[in-house]
């Protein structure tokens, strides 16, 4: 007799790839007729944009480019001049076969850029850029249930309650914004070099809506009217909401990840500056599910032949936020601090037994002035890990969610780094899909209808599926809870 099952489905995104890649672009530039010669290169700076995503057969791309700008100073002893550059990149992850299309998740470390002569008239511009790149599909995992059963006919049935991504998007939206500086500060009379970082400050699910809140941090350096070079920053706060395809619980969990599209700062007659900006916000939805399903079935007078698949689900075991401080001691502490930039490179992680290491590092480049006025810049390389305990059967994931500005603390600078940690893991779980039951057997009349046994390292439901006897009949003649413990004696009566 063959058993009906009916078979329900559960939607959930499988992570095709979410891997890092790392890319060194070069360019030489040549100053244009109107800019003095090169005495020395100061400092160099970049912003990565965004241009395109691409989901291909058996690749997904990412292209886009790196603004950068290289401050140097002049042979004819006048300010400072600004030279800004256009890298741009193209990046290739491999992913198998598929005829569906995706979503990517792109999230970009800040560059690391720097800058030679190669004569008084040109520079070699190189720019270190890392990206980290989740690609992921939709998917459904199929789960059965029998219809009905006869009673003689045991099922063992688990709950395993997953936190699973289930839907995942993006939204593209622009900044544009009016910039007046204090009264206090120098005015601008020209504009050096300037970068955005956008930062989430709150997100929240309400129904099939996804709601956040965010600061974009702007960052820039210019010369004033006074002949000398200035840095200022500003919180520009910003609200979106995104669409989703379904309801939610507002105890699911939500990653975002932010992209920066466009950058353009405008100085205007009157002093004000107007940034226009392009943000795109990604995110990921992941969703709080009970997967019940029939692992095993038997019956102790009749033969039951099963159809067992092994189901894979990507759940989320654990996610956890670390602040990790990057601290960097100038060799020599400048009498006027005039500008502090960070690079990062994205987490590498490496595993070992039961805990995986997290590798971080960056870049300080601090631009500041001598007790005589000379401009001088100095790079201070800072590298520190993370470790986090992780089931060796699970994959971790990290990501860089925000970056404060570093700061000045006595003969320190510092940075303080939100680090975002996901641990996956895909535990295959059997799964009966079909069952053909045979006929019933006479029973042996020499059968015992008790016996004693001791319990051994093997589960109670694989005790009672050898003897022949129902879990629920053993639990009952023991007065049992919970599962017996190992080399209990327990009495099993026989059906």
């Amino acid at each position: 007799m063959e058993i009906q099952f009916q078979k329900n489905t559960v939607p959930y995104l499988q992570t095709l790839t979410c891997q890092t890649q790392s890319q060194e672009q070069s360019q030489q530039e040549r100053l244009s007729d109107a800019m003095p010669d090169i005495s020395k290169v100061l400092a160099s700076w970049g912003q990565v944009l965004l241009r395109g995503k691409e989901w291909r057969n058996d690749s997904v791309c990412v292209s886009g480019g790196v603004k950068a700008w290289v401050l140097y100073e002049p042979e004819d002893g006048t300010h400072p001049r600004c030279v800004e550059s256009w890298l741009p990149f193209q990046m290739k992850w491999d992913i198998p076969a598929t005829d569906r299309d995706g979503t990517i998740v792109v999230c970009p470390a800040q560059p690391i850029v720097d800058a030679r002569m190669l004569s008084d008239r040109k520079l070699m511009v190189r720019a270190n850029v890392t990206i980290q790149v989740c690609a992921m599909t939709p998917a459904n995992a199929d789960l059965y249930t029998p219809e009905e059963l006869p009673k003689d006919v045991q099922a063992l049935k688990n709950t395993y309650p997953m936190l699973l991504p289930v839907e995942a998007g993006e939204k593209a939206f622009e900044l544009e914004e009016g910039i007046s500086l204090p009264a206090a500060e120098q005015p601008v009379e020209t504009l050096l070099r300037y970068a955005l970082q956008p930062m989430l400050t709150e997100s929240k699910l309400v129904a099939d809506k996804l709601v956040l809140r965010g600061l974009a941090r702007l960052q820039m350096l210019y010369l004033g009217t006074d002949g000398r070079l200035h840095n200022w920053a500003a919180e520009l706060p910003f609200s979106q909401y995104m669409q989703l395809d379904e309801q939610y619980d507002p105890n699911a969990e939500v990653s975002i990840c932010f992209g920066v599209t466009n950058l353009e700062l405008e100085l205007g007659e009157n002093g004000e500056i107007t940034l226009k900006a392009g943000i795109t916000a990604q995110f990921t939805v992941y969703d709080r599910k009970q997967i019940t399903v029939v692992e095993d079935m038997y019956s102790p007078h009749r033969d039951v032949k099963l159809s067992v698949e092994q189901l894979q689900l990507p759940s989320v075991l654990d996610m956890q936020n670390h602040t990790m401080r990057a601290v960097a001691k100038p060799e020599n502490i400048p009498a006027q601090m005039i500008d502090v930039d960070f690079g990062w490179n994205t987490p590498g992680v490496q595993k070992e037994d039961d805990a995986v290491r997290v590798e971080m590092s960056g870049n300080f480049q601090i631009l500041g002035s001598g007790v005589e006025g000379n401009l001088y810049s100095e790079n201070n390389r800072w590298e520190d890990d993370w470790t986090v305990p992780v089931s060796p059967d699970a994959e971790l994931r990290v990501g860089v969610q925000n970056v404060e500005l570093a700061q000045n603390s006595g003969s320190d600078i510092r940075a303080d780094m939100q680090l975002g940690a996901m641990s996956v893991m895909q535990q295959p779980i059997p799964v009966v899909t079909g069952a053909d039951i045979g006929e019933l057997m006479e029973p042996d009349p020499k059968r015992p209808s008790l016996i004693l046994r001791r319990m051994g390292q093997e589960s109670l439901w694989d005790l009672a599926k050898s003897t022949g006897s129902t879990v629920d009949g053993i639990r009952k003649l023991n007065g049992l809870e919970m599962e017996p413990t190992e080399n209990q004696m327990l009495l099993i009566p026989i059906d």
